[in-house]
C-alpha cells in the first residue's frame, strides 16, 4: 500500500523542464549589473530592464536568460 501512494505523490507532481530558465532574486540581479535598487526598478517601471516573475504574492524573481542578455 505504502509504494502505491508513494506512486501517486510523484506522479502528482509535476517534473522539471530542462527548458525552464532558471530565476534569480534581486539580490543577485543586482550583484550581476551593479546597478541600484532604486535604478533597478526606475528601470523595470519604464521598461527598461526586464519585468519580474511573480512567484507568489509577494515574491518575484527574474528570468536568468533575460538578465545574462542585459549585462552581455
Amino acid at each position: 500500500m505504502k509504494r502505491k501512494e508513494e506512486a501517486q505523490i510523484k506522479e502528482d507532481q509535476p517534473m522539471p523542464s530542462p527548458t525552464m530558465p532558471r530565476l534569480l532574486t534581486l539580490e543577485q540581479v543586482l550583484e550581476l549589473t551593479t546597478i541600484s535598487r532604486s535604478t533597478w526598478y526606475r528601470g523595470v517601471k519604464a521598461r527598461v530592464y526586464p519585468q519580474a516573475v511573480k512567484i507568489s504574492a509577494r515574491r518575484r524573481a527574474w528570468r536568468e536568460d533575460q538578465i545574462a542578455r542585459l549585462v552581455a
